[in-house]
């Protein structure tokens, strides 16, 4: 491969006003030669047959965003604090063509409560649908991720306990990430719950 240059362009805003902050940036790259892993269309392997990628170098553009917004209520004795935030990138080839494994539109939001040694949130993060697709790419479908964790902090004897319980993808959704080369043959994992308790 040739050389990989880059000319990049970011422009972007933070602001903090009282209990509100929030951030937002755009962006726009510039790739001479880019270094990129793309689909052949092939499979190979004895017993399973497992897609087969290369490495190609052709000169990309990329440009999205990045924004996000928190803000901070005082409610029952403790703050309420809501947040939101929101992630595009795409990527093209010069001339012609999508490139490959390119994520697709997020947004979430989450919510988190805290009173003391209490601890409690839930979040909900929307994957949006690929179909800007490179040659030999297949699209890869929407999914949600919904978490929840709560947790409660105890000191005693000049140590300190943190208990708490957490739950991942509680839609089971199946959720396939179009950044993995193997999405279609290993999802993210499904519904989780975990407790634990940990000791400093």
């Amino acid at each position: 491969f040739g050389r990989e240059r880059a000319m990049t362009f970011d422009l972007g805003l933070r602001r903090r006003e009282g209990a509100v902050r929030y951030e937002i940036a755009a962006y726009m790259n510039r790739y001479d030669g880019y270094i990129y892993l793309a689909p052949t269309g092939r499979t190979a392997g004895d017993e399973e047959a497992l897609p087969v990628f290369e490495f190609s170098q052709r000169d990309a553009r990329f440009h999205g965003f990045e924004a996000s917004l928190e803000r901070s209520v005082p409610l029952a004795g403790g703050v309420l604090t809501f947040g939101a935030m929101a992630d595009y990138v795409r990527g093209r080839l010069a001339g012609s063509g999508d490139l490959p494994r390119i994520p697709p539109l997020r947004a979430g939001i989450r919510l988190r409560f805290e009173r003391g040694a209490l601890g409690l949130a839930i979040a909900a993060q929307h994957a949006f649908s690929q179909r800007d697709l490179a040659q030999a790419e297949r699209p890869t479908d929407g999914y949600t991720m919904l978490n929840a964790d709560a947790s409660c902090t105890v000191e005693r004897g000049g140590q300190r306990w943190l208990l708490f319980l957490r739950g991942n993808n509680l839609l089971d959704d199946d959720a396939r990430q179009h950044t993995s080369p193997l999405k279609d043959e290993l999802p993210l994992p499904g519904r989780a719950v975990a407790a634990g308790v940990r000791l400093e």
